[in-house]
């Protein structure tokens, strides 16, 4: 089973809810759908949500952020980024630049057709018990996507 997680703003809604269809017919499993509840203000419901996102990104084989993101999205990519999970970030468009958009081991892409090419070949490097698979077939992913690689 391939996990992704898709983090972006609420803003950004309808490119979320595209870019997850196409992963979907692809038969990965997005580990936490969190435009189901959008924006909640009750204290109890942001304790709820908070933790269920917390969990949809530790359980991902690969996170993805659509630009522009906002500040749960910034808070969902440096806990990836803090547990290892590989990083793909979508820019489609001109945004205002962040530091942690530029250190090296994530991979940049400007367009879904590079994005599914980089996200697949991240999650082909798991096996179908979620464990990554040889260091071989590890190197030849990644190899494959190298030009995406923030050195």
């Amino acid at each position: 089973m391939k996990k992704l997680y898709i983090a972006t703003s609420l803003h950004n809604i309808s490119r979320y809810n595209e870019v997850k269809a196409h992963f979907e017919q692809k038969r990965v499993v997005i580990t936490y759908d969190w435009s189901v509840h959008g924006q909640v203000y009750a204290h109890d419901e942001l304790r709820q949500y908070g933790i269920e996102e917390e969990k949809g990104v530790i359980e991902a084989h690969v996170f993805l952020i659509i630009l522009p993101g906002r500040n749960g999205s910034h808070y969902e990519m440096g806990m990836a980024r803090a547990t290892g999970i590989p990083i793909v970030i979508l820019e489609e468009s001109n945004v205002e630049q962040k530091t942690f958009y530029h250190v090296p081991g994530l991979y940049k892409t400007n367009n879904l057709k590079d994005t599914d090419l980089c996200v697949m070949a991240l999650l082909d490097c798991y096996n179908e018990f979620g464990r990554l698979c040889s260091p071989a077939c590890w190197i030849n992913h990644i190899q494959s996507i190298s030009r995406f690689l923030n050195q």
